[in-house]
């Protein structure tokens, strides 16, 4: 589930380089909150690590794709190295990285109070006899 969730990355990533940059934000805030609500739903327990995970590895993929896009386009000789002498890789990695702390947590964060939602709306429901 945590493979299949963080593909949403991918997507994002190669859509990124098609120039929909612009709905970006709009786009991960619908995958965080879909990627939540289904492991609130389904995940076995832990949901706030299997949020992170999701929101990890998502970063991963996204970072990778932009991080070979760079490289490809410095080897071209269109990006110019960053300030303080970093290169464009460097930077993209960096960010990335704290992008994946953040949007993990954030994950995390809903999937773990979707759960307990889900489980108060569970509880509330009357019981039937069978």
């Amino acid at each position: 589930m945590i493979l299949s969730l963080s593909l949403a990355g991918v997507v994002s990533g190669v859509a990124s380089l098609f120039g929909i940059s612009f709905a970006s934000p709009l786009i991960w805030a619908a995958v965080l909150f879909g990627c939540a609500w289904i492991i609130s739903a389904r995940a076995p327990g832990r949901y706030f690590l299997h949020g992170f995970l999701v929101g990890v590895f998502s970063s991963v993929w996204l970072t990778l794709i932009h991080a070979y896009y760079f490289f490809d386009m410095a080897r071209a000789g269109i990006v110019e190295v960053q300030p303080y002498g970093l290169s464009p890789q460097a930077v993209n990695v960096i960010a990335g990285f704290a992008i994946a702390l953040v949007g993990g947590t954030i994950t995390g964060c809903l999937a773990m109070f979707g759960a307990r939602l889900l489980l108060k709306s569970h509880a509330a429901e009357p019981r039937t006899m069978q």
